[in-house]
């Protein structure tokens, strides 16, 4: 009994041996189930290889080939998986890749097999205008043969005030820069500029301004800056006329797809202005539409030509469009419907999760496995950066005779097998609950809030056991982090990464370092220590002491330590010079107005210098500091006595090596007499510029 209570394994021998002894008239049952579970694993384990294959070739594929490629590869691979049925989908749940079906059954519209005929432009009775998409020689390179490669139909919103079309050209120039710049073409957007600019009746030209208002793609002369202006402030489209001149400034959304280049604020990242020397007309939003589609397809993203279509039918200048390809066949429709989606594959594009589900219809059973499409960076060239998918895999796979050999071994094992399983779980979770389950959950929840923070708990020790002596440690444990926190207070955040560094070895010979040093001193303090009791003397320099320390962490310093009324920070790394000077100011200006809060006659003093110092462990074996010691730190420590009350005092050469501030102001004072050195010491005094000089 005594082995029982002292340790956890001989109370779950125990356990194991009661239930075994039940278990073994449900041998067989179990032995059963497992037949099962390792044929329903082999079919999951064959369906996930299979579609995690297709998903890394069809990958390699479209990075490294063209869509032909991965038609090819998509047939090759269903030719050579007869009892699989493999199915493709895009982001929106439509089938692709789909089997080529012969022309004969494809139906053309006779509007787009006139064009075909006979390539001229024309109007259709829905108001409609059918384009033909010449093969041109800039476009040899992916359609190499006929002299079309393709019939554009696109139904305009019949706009008739001139703003409202101008804005609509704009609208369509704006979405097909997105289209180049989300792939990364930007080389292409200032000949789309231009050949829309020369090829839309009315326009002038399109730009495309920075936050700043500097042009970065289009015509850098005749971007309207104070309407960007306007346009940024209102978030909003804004136009004005001058003369017989109209421009529409469109702000640039800072959308998901372009955080791959620009940072997720601010929400703007700046506008596209579009220039119209005179009203323009509906061949004007025609034309836009088709050089931009053309510059899509010229770039080599074919694949970004259906977001395309998708995004200019979304503005107020298109109701729709269909791309049809050379023979006839459609492409795409903006307001056509995927269908309907199967349950499986809708679920894996919207959570973005891989998923398996079975079928058990009697006629078909089927195991299903759908792998989501991800659109990692490499495969954002062509899909953007908007969104986490780029499609699924569905694998189906038919599992009629596994199921049946399933249901013949279920039969077999009968109810006494279920009986058995039913008796050795209940078993189990009584036993386990009691002497495990439970002191476990409540050791997790002392465990969880010490993570939050609260240190006063302890963990309840119920035995000797294993359990118990993990409630002990983890009281142990508590008690050692209340210490650690309590004393972490007391030293340098430098010390304390020393530590970890050299697992608490500390090396007292010291490293030369280039740092800059800042030290204060509270101007005023004797006087009032003189008229006050030690403990509001106390209080008063905690608080004055805590201001300035919060303006340290905040530049990124260190507080190296503090003597009386004196703190010392140290600054290193890039613009050491910078951050301390600007320390200094803001460090004076916090004590300033804390002295106003508390109607005190107090102030500080501060000096700032930077050089090679000594920097590491001094003192005796038994009681050391982390601290710095040089020239530098001297003059540091001497400016600060020099300085007056709420003046910054910084030597030259930390000046020199800061630079100009924008919200600083750098005063040249007369050289001080310092004690060690043999020459005058050239200062200067750092304070706030006033706001009418910034």
């Amino acid at each position: 009994m005594r082995l029982f209570q002292r340790h956890l394994v001989g109370k779950l021998a125990l356990l194991l041996i009661a239930t075994v002894s039940i278990g073994f008239v449900g041998l067989t049952y179990v032995n059963t189930q497992r037949q099962l579970a390792t044929m329903r694993a082999s079919q999951e384990r064959m369906a996930i290889s299979m579609a995690r294959g297709v998903s890394a070739g069809l990958r390699n594929a479209m990075l490294s080939g063209t869509a032909l490629t991965v038609e090819e590869l998509v047939e090759d691979t269903r030719r050579r998986l007869p009892d699989a049925s493999i199915r493709i989908y895009s982001p929106t749940g439509a089938r692709i890749f789909e089997p080529e079906q012969p022309n004969t059954n494809i139906e053309v519209p006779e509007f787009v097999r006139k064009t075909l005929e006979l390539p001229q432009q024309r109007t259709l009775d829905d108001g409609s205008t059918v384009t033909p998409l010449l093969n041109e020689e800039r476009c040899q390179h992916c359609h190499d043969e006929g002299k079309l490669r393709g019939v554009l139909s696109l139904r305009t919103a019949g706009i008739d005030a001139p703003d409202k079309r101008g804005l609509a050209v704009a609208e369509v120039a704006r979405v097909a820069f997105v289209q180049l710049m989300s792939a990364g073409h930007e080389r292409g957007i200032n000949a789309l500029f231009e050949e829309i600019s020369r090829s839309s009746p009315g326009l002038r030209s399109v730009s495309v301004l920075n936050l700043a208002g500097t042009v970065s793609y289009g015509d850098r002369m005749l971007a309207p800056i104070a309407l960007h202006a306007q346009a940024i402030a209102s978030q909003k489209p804004v136009m004005e006329r001058d003369g017989g001149i109209m421009s529409w400034a469109i702000p640039l959304e800072n959308m998901a797809r372009c955080h791959s280049c620009h940072t997720p604020q601010p929400e703007i990242r700046g506008t596209l202005i579009a220039t119209f020397h005179s009203d323009p007309n509906q061949t004007s939003m025609l034309t836009a539409t088709k050089v931009s589609l053309d510059h899509v397809m010229l770039a080599g993203l074919g694949r970004l030509v259906t977001s395309f279509l998708d995004e200019a039918a979304a503005t107020d200048g298109v109701e729709s469009a269909m791309l049809f390809d050379e023979t006839g066949k459609l492409f795409h429709a903006t307001q056509s419907s995927v269908g309907t989606v199967p349950v499986l594959v809708e679920k894996t594009l919207s959570t973005g999760k891989a998923l398996l589900g079975h079928f058990a219809d009697p006629q078909k059973p089927q195991l299903i496995y759908v792998e989501p499409l991800r659109n990692d960076a490499s495969c954002q060239r062509c899909h953007g950066s908007g969104k986490p998918l780029r499609g699924a895999i569905e694998v189906t796979v038919d599992t009629k005779r596994e199921d049946d050999e399933q249901r013949t071994l279920l039969t077999r094992a009968g109810i006494s097998g279920s009986i058995t399983i039913f008796v050795v779980l209940i078993a189990l979770y009584l036993g386990l609950r009691r002497t495990v389950l439970r002191p476990v959950l409540e050791i997790g929840a002392i465990a969880e809030r010490v993570g939050e923070g609260e240190l006063g708990l302890l963990a309840p020790v119920h035995s000797e056991d294993e359990i118990g002596r993990l409630a002990k440690r983890i009281n142990q444990m508590i008690d050692g982090l209340r210490k650690k926190i309590e004393l972490g207070k007391f030293v340098s955040d430098e010390t304390l990464r020393t530590i970890d560094a050299t697992e608490g070895k500390i090396d007292r010979s010291g490293q030369r370092r280039n740092i800059t040093v800042l030290f204060s001193d509270i101007r005023g303090f004797t006087a009032y220590s003189e008229k006050h009791e030690p403990e509001t003397v106390v209080e008063m320099l905690n608080q004055y002491l805590t201001v300035q320390a919060e303006v340290v962490a905040r530049h990124g310093g260190d507080i190296d330590k503090y003597v009386g009324d004196e703190l010392m920070a140290r600054f290193s790394g890039e613009e050491m010079e910078r951050r301390a000077m600007l320390c200094g100011v803001e460090m004076v200006e916090a004590v300033k107005a804390l002295a106003a809060r508390e109607d005190l006659n107090l102030a500080i003093g501060v000096g700032i210098n930077a050089g090679e110092v000594v920097i590491g462990a001094m003192g005796s074996t038994a009681r050391m500091d982390f601290t710095v010691i040089g020239d530098a730190v001297n003059v540091g420590a001497r400016l600060c006595s020099a300085a007056a009350a709420d003046q910054v005092l910084i030597s030259s050469h930390v000046a020199k090596i800061a630079g100009e501030f924008d919200s600083i102001e750098l005063t040249p004072l007369p050289p001080l007499t310092l004690k060690g050195k043999s020459e005058p010491f050239p200062v200067m005094s750092a304070s706030r510029r006033s706001t009418l000089e910034q």
